[in-house]
């Protein structure tokens, strides 16, 4: 007889006993009894979890959990296991899972680069559902679905939907990319660049004073310390006087800071055209400064004269808006 004869074949036999090194042998446990033993809040919790889990990956009805087939098998198999209920599902684990993702994702995604998409499918009871997702560093984050089987299926609706006040994120992202479009441009001057900061801090701590916009306070507070970072190392001086130096705005930005006078700005002028041209300035640049500031002197009627350009510019700007939404009517056949 072969020597190997000798040796049990795995589950051949029920072993009499645990083996040593089983955690039951100790206190003199049984296998049957340990195995009953009520699960601890933690594993409960996990064991829900997991559920939902294989639900959403499977494609599963939610009222799996409660057909007789599947409760025959956890009483079998996971005696332990607590009871289970579409009910319970739905109302507790499901809610708690979905803070807890949202929260890791809004961690994992805080402070980079994103790309705003959608796609649209049909769920296998026949719901035609439109999905937004965030796309960062590759990684594809849902934001959220809506059911549109009562919609039109047409570029008309999304743009709608876009625009809806549900989607915070399109409030949150519209006006930094409005700001980038602005500043991009090949004769973007410093001035532009100034206002367009502004811009976005008075946006966004709007959104803040009102209870009613709806405004991620984390998020937006995220944007506004990144505004004032970026502001803080800019060089601020030439920032300013860019602005200050253009005729349709000189120091009306200003006007609500009283630091912003005219002894203040002059010293700015004058400091800044000493580091830039390395010798003092012109024996007049003082008084040429003050006509500048008040619209005397040579400067006399600049205000009409900015005034005149602003209304023909906004006429200019309402016919190509008038005429760009003529076309998309007719191209859209309304």
């Amino acid at each position: 007889m072969s020597p190997l004869t000798n040796f049990p074949l795995p589950f051949s036999q029920e072993p009499s006993q645990p083996p040593p090194s089983s955690p039951f042998a100790a206190d003199g446990a049984s296998l049957s009894e340990a195995i009953l033993e009520p699960w601890p809040p933690w594993k409960v919790s996990q064991f829900f979890t997991s559920l939902i889990r294989i639900t959403a990956s499977c494609g599963f009805a939610l009222s799996w959990v409660e057909n007789p087939e599947v409760r025959q098998f956890l009483s079998t198999f996971i005696p332990q296991a607590p009871p289970v209920s579409r009910h319970k599902l739905t109302n507790d684990i499901l809610r708690k899972l979905t803070d807890e993702l949202r929260n890791n994702v809004q961690s994992e995604v805080a402070g980079k680069d994103a790309v705003l998409q959608c796609d649209g499918w049909t769920g296998l009871n026949h719901s035609h559902l439109i999905a937004f997702m965030i796309v960062v560093e590759g990684k594809v984050f849902t934001i959220k679905v809506e059911e549109a089987s009562k919609e039109r299926r047409d570029a008309k609706h999304l743009l709608f939907m876009l625009h809806s006040r549900e989607y915070r994120i399109v409030r949150h992202l519209e006006p930094l990319a409005i700001a980038t479009n602005a500043v991009q441009g090949v004769q973007v001057g410093l001035d532009r660049v100034l206002l367009t900061f502004g811009f976005l801090a008075m946006w966004y701590r709007t959104m803040l004073d009102d209870p009613a916009s709806g405004a991620d306070e984390d998020g937006v507070n995220a944007i506004l310390a990144s505004l004032e970072s970026r502001w803080k190392n800019a060089d601020q001086e030439i920032f300013i006087a860019a602005l200050i130096l253009n005729p349709f705005y000189r120091t009306a930005p200003f006007n609500t800071l009283s630091c912003f006078n005219n002894a203040s700005v002059t010293r700015l002028l004058i400091a800044l055209y000493k580091r830039l041209y390395k010798v003092a300035p012109p024996a007049d640049f003082h008084s040429t400064l003050t006509s500048y500031l008040h619209g005397t002197g040579l400067f006399k009627g600049i205000d009409d004269d900015a005034q005149e350009f602003i209304t023909t510019s906004i006429a200019a700007v309402s016919f190509f808006c008038s005429l760009t939404s003529h076309a998309y009517r007719v191209l859209i056949g309304t």
